[in-house]
């Protein structure tokens, strides 16, 4: 065991090792089956229990690792059992696995568990998780989370590009598609914490709000195209790839 790691059990095992194993003795290891079980398989990276154990047994070997000078980022890597154990529990788990790789300098897996935090709301992260995690990795959380929202608002501010009139989709129903854009995503777009637009959108808005208006008036507006409307392929705008960049905390300053 000391093969794997000079250092680990440095206050129960002798530093040199004795010609006689017996001189030894029992070794006494205060800890329950399940965690002491978890730290071996840990440092020798070797798979145990089917389902990997309870993310409770993980957390609390990981924390009880320190007590036998045993550094989890030494021997949790990307490519370790314990890595893709630990990933499984954040599918349900995101905020407290990436909580707990916070804690122990596990930056691969803190990377990997932040994309699943953006299924959860931030209310999810409690008073004990964010002081766990500590203020780098809490602030890169909060970066994660808010860039992610402010990439989304500005993909739906921005209105369907135009495209020449055809006998499929003709100006009447590019305006009426437009302006259905603007009511799905006003909703969406509202801060209800500051109450505020993009001023973009709040100009566009204001744009087809008068065009709606003009529409109501004609007897070709049928407010049922809003919702029953459909994206032809000249119509509907493909998503900016940048959705995509923002869907973990690697590259965050």
């Amino acid at each position: 065991m000391r093969r794997m790691d000079p250092r680990v059990f440095q206050s129960l095992l002798p530093v040199v090792s004795t010609q006689d194993d017996k001189e030894i003795g029992v070794i006494d290891i205060p800890e329950r089956r399940e965690v002491l079980e978890i730290i071996i398989h840990a440092l020798y990276d070797r798979a145990w229990l089917s389902d990997g154990g309870s993310l409770d047994h993980l957390e609390e070997a990981l924390d009880r690792m320190s007590t036998y000078t045993i550094r989890p980022s030494l021997h949790i890597g990307a490519s370790s059992h314990m890595h893709g154990i630990l990933l499984q529990h954040a599918a349900l788990s995101p905020f407290r696995v990436y909580a707990l790789a916070a804690r122990h300098g596990l930056q691969d897996l803190a990377v990997r568990s932040s994309t699943y935090t953006l299924v959860e709301s931030l209310e999810a992260l409690t008073d004990d998780l964010a002081s766990g995690m500590g203020a780098v990795y809490l602030r890169k959380i909060l970066c994660l989370h808010m860039e992610r929202r402010n990439v989304i608002k500005a993909l739906l501010a921005q209105k369907p590009s135009p495209h020449q009139a055809s006998t499929s989709c003709t100006q009447v129903d590019r305006e009426n598609l437009a302006f259905a854009w603007v009511l799905a995503a006003t909703s969406f777009l509202a801060d209800t914490s500051s109450g505020e637009y993009s001023p973009d959108f709040l100009e566009y808005h204001s744009t087809l709000t008068s065009t709606y208006q003009t529409f109501q008036t004609r007897s070709f507006f049928k407010p049922s195209l809003l919702w029953g409307m459909t994206f032809s392929a000249t119509t509907a705008r493909p998503l900016s790839s940048s959705i995509f960049k923002v869907s973990s905390i690697a590259g965050l300053e």
